[in-house]
């Protein structure tokens, strides 16, 4: 689609950072362990359930989301993060 100088194409929610994929393929967790790097939260307005990060005594866990394709892309996830997709 043709845009022009000005013409708004998203608008962003300030209060999140989304992790966006760079490259196609298939999602795999590393180092995602319930209970160790996350814990299994319920969204009380959803009722859906999600994955979140949480700090963990380990340090040799880092939690990541990686992209497997015809890349490899690797995403790091914070403290605090939300996991919205399944491997």
């Amino acid at each position: 689609q043709k845009i022009n100088k000005g013409d708004l194409i998203c608008t962003w929610d300030p209060f999140n950072n989304v992790i966006v994929a760079e490259a196609n393929g298939h999602v795999k967790f590393d180092a995602v362990i319930e209970g160790i790097t996350y814990r299994d939260e319920a969204d009380e307005q959803t009722g859906h359930r999600e994955k979140v990060v949480i700090e963990t005594k380990d340090k040799t866990k880092l939690p990541s989301i990686i992209i497997e394709g015809k890349e490899k892309k690797t995403y790091n996830l914070p403290v605090g993060s939300h996991i919205v997709v399944e491997e």
